[in-house]
């Protein structure tokens, strides 16, 4: 017979994710540049975002924030580094 054991709560990256304010423009392959963004407010080094590739579409693209510029600049990490 199963008995309900303790749980120990997680909190998973995708359960706190929040939609972020404004639109991006690739540069190339690394450099972002945003319009109506926060990024100083709401990235640091190392946090994990995800990219709507195709709008409409649900294909979305891991990156990792390698330095965040300004409100409007950031760098990514070059992908499979």
């Amino acid at each position: 017979m199963f008995r309900w054991g303790k749980s120990i709560p997680i909190e998973r990256a995708q359960d706190i994710g929040k939609k972020g304010k404004g639109t991006l423009r690739f540069e190339d392959e690394t450099r972002i540049i945003g319009i109506g963004t926060e990024f100083t407010k709401s990235l640091k080094p190392m946090d994990s975002i995800k990219l709507l590739i195709t709008p409409g579409d649900v294909q979305v693209a891991d990156q990792i924030v390698e330095k965040v510029i300004s409100d409007t600049e950031m760098i990514l990490k070059n992908p499979g580094a």
